[in-house]
């Protein structure tokens, strides 16, 4: 018999994660599955039961929520034996994206019991474990103010904020290394350490990554004019962006960032401000439901 905890954010999908989450508990119980549903009410709340799982070698870890719910747990999950599913809640599901996870109950359900699981990648970031970007410059700054409510979600939301600060925004004077050789110095508008595809709610700004590839995708955009920077938004959007003058792009396992001041961050949407990010990837660190 198949163990199951299931944790379920109350403030995703407008306060309909825990809903949905009963649903599929209520599914999971009618095939004889043993069960567990949590609402936490805090970040530490959902570590408690996270840890209490893989401390129990439960079969199955489902996360109704989206990528912050996830990057909560992941330091948790990673190397062990429970596999995390994802039930899709939250502004961005950028991770869920990668996965192609299910936002039908019954089908999630389905997939459950069938049982079939693969490993995925996970970045560190300054020591810190994400699963989707670690990235700094114009999109961190645009990603602070779409995830703090002050926009609506998905790309139009983060395409909207960013017509907004590409107005204000200075660049910053960054040195990037990959795997120990130096790639790019001069001033940028973005670099982004991509484990996956999209990010900011649906961005393709990674569109040749992959989850399971043993590598991260760098995308390094130089400081340019606005209206070059205006005309470049739709293709980001799209991922039509990487044959543009100006975007360079290389696949690494360790990069390494320096500034010339200390640069808004966001690792798997959380913030962080440093002059200097070092980012490697953790090989099939993950198991994930397949």
């Amino acid at each position: 018999m198949a163990d199951i905890t299931i944790i379920a954010n109350p403030r995703s999908g407008r306060g309909k994660s825990p809903r949905k989450a009963e649903r599929l508990a209520r599914a999971l119980k009618r095939h004889g599955m043993n069960v567990e549903l949590a609402v936490p009410g805090s970040v530490g709340e959902s570590r408690e039961v996270a840890q209490r799982t893989v401390e129990a070698f439960r079969r199955f870890l489902v996360v109704a929520g989206g990528d912050g719910t996830v990057r909560d747990l992941l330091d948790l999950l990673s190397g062990s034996e429970t596999t995390l599913a994802v039930l899709p809640s939250g502004r961005g599901n950028d991770l869920s994206r990668a996965l192609r996870a299910t936002t039908s109950v019954g089908k999630l359900a389905r997939r459950l019991q069938n049982g079939h699981a693969h490993r995925i990648d996970l970045g560190e970031a300054n020591g810190q474990l994400f699963a989707t970007v670690a990235t700094g410059g114009l999109d961190a700054e645009v990603g602070r103010l779409t995830s703090s409510g002050s926009s609506f979600g998905g790309t139009g939301g983060y395409v909207l904020q960013a017509l907004k600060s590409i107005c204000s925004f200075r660049g910053y004077d960054m040195t990037v290394e990959a795997d120990g050789r130096e790639v790019f110095a001069g001033s940028v508008t973005l670099a982004a350490c991509a484990n996956t595809p999209t990010y900011g709610g649906g961005l393709r700004v990674a569109p040749g990554a992959d989850v399971s590839d043993g590598r991260l995708d760098l995308i390094v955009i130089e400081r340019v004019p606005r209206a070059r920077a205006f005309a470049l938004l739709p293709s980001l959007a799209v991922g039509q962006h990487l044959s543009a003058d100006g975007v360079t792009s290389f696949c690494a396992q360790d990069i390494l960032i320096q500034t010339d001041r200390s640069v808004p961050l966001l690792i798997d949407g959380e913030p962080v401000d440093t002059d200097c990010l070092h980012v490697t990837i953790q090989t099939s660190a993950l198991s994930v439901l397949a």
